[in-house]
């Protein structure tokens, strides 16, 4: 125990972090956060906070498992210790979440939820949305500081999202009601749904198989050409909305379906 705490004090930058703790270090670990997560727990549950919003952090306050990694029980002293100090009423709650990078995605989508929900006329909620993406992006993040490596930062999915929805904004607020539901082109079904499609949409840009990396042109073109399982019209919101948000069982699904088609490629080419 002395050596691990010896070098994660002096040779943080040598420790594979991403490495599982031993169960003995996580419970002492566990031992020396308890009154301090108990408190934070306590002053949620009171909290006149959105029930969405407080199940998030709640739902994060349990988070330690067996598998909790050195990093992922740095990030969570570091959560507590700064949520500890934050006043639920006032407005530094959701500036601690950012600067924390918060990545985690029931809160992306809450905040998500948040932004989309501005019921202002379409010229000020663009002037909103453009305030608050200037805001984000002028945010210092601290490297390595995380809730979720393996995910982009909460900044950069906010700010891409909010891109997608100025431009839609942009796009329909030039249209009129009948430019909106003028003729559109007959499309094509596909046996899947916009959450897979969208994932599916994801894996051919980050994999460079898409000619532009022009979000906006991509969503607006398969929504203009084709349909999914459930909806016979799918715009191009939804489309942004789930990029940025698919979810780990999203994934599995899509990963299954590929799985699939190179089982169909195996039998037809390499039997």
């Amino acid at each position: 125990m002395s050596l691990i705490d010896h070098l994660w004090l002096y040779y943080r930058s040598y420790v594979d972090v991403p490495l599982t703790a031993p169960a003995i270090y996580r419970c002492r670990f566990e031992a020396h956060i308890s009154g301090q997560k108990r408190e934070l727990t306590e002053r949620l549950y009171a909290a006149s906070l959105d029930l969405k919003l407080k199940d998030c952090l709640l739902t994060f306050l349990e988070a330690l498992t067996t598998d909790s990694t050195f990093q992922f029980l740095d990030y969570f002293s570091i959560w507590v210790s700064e949520m500890s100090c934050v006043d639920f009423t006032g407005p530094r709650l959701h500036e601690t979440l950012e600067l924390l990078n918060f990545n985690d995605l029931s809160y992306y989508q809450y905040r998500q939820q948040i932004l989309a929900g501005c019921t202002a006329p379409a010229a000020e909620k663009i002037g909103y949305l453009h305030a608050e993406r200037s805001r984000l992006i002028a945010l210092p993040l601290t490297d390595g500081l995380a809730c979720n490596p393996r995910w982009p930062s909460l900044k950069s999915m906010l700010c891409g999202w909010m891109a997608e929805e100025i431009a839609f904004l942009n796009e329909m607020h030039k249209l009129t009601a009948n430019e909106v539901f003028s003729a559109q082109p007959e499309k094509y079904p596909l046996n899947v749904s916009v959450a897979h499609l969208a994932c599916f949409l994801k894996v051919f840009v980050m994999s460079d198989l898409t000619g532009t990396r022009n979000l906006s042109r991509l969503f607006n073109f398969v929504a203009d050409h084709f349909s999914s399982k459930r909806q016979g019209r799918i715009s191009a919101r939804s489309l942004s909305k789930e990029y940025y948000g698919t979810t780990q069982v999203t994934a599995a699904k899509v990963q299954g379906m590929l799985e699939r088609m190179i089982g169909e490629i195996n039998r037809l080419y390499f039997p």
